[in-house]
């Protein structure tokens, strides 16, 4: 015999709406995750050479020409 409990057409709705909000979600984490390629492929290699050159360029990344230039770093 199934189980039914009683809700108010407020409260309904609003179960309507969290799991539409968490259907959508969804949808956004897999396009996220299918536009990822597999870790270590050579696409994701690539990809992350690339990524890293930019980031290198904008100066958001410390590039060390040699160990004692990255020790002063690291010790700075």
């Amino acid at each position: 015999m199934p189980q039914m409990i009683a809700l108010d057409t407020k409260t309904a709705k609003e179960l309507v709406e969290v799991f539409r909000e968490l259907k959508r979600e969804v949808v956004l984490l897999r396009e996220k995750i299918d536009e990822v390629p597999g870790y270590g492929t050579r696409e994701w290699w690539d990809k992350s050479t690339k990524k890293a050159m930019e980031e290198v360029s904008k100066g958001e990344i410390y590039e060390a020409l040699n160990l004692k230039d990255a020790l002063r770093f690291l010790h700075s």
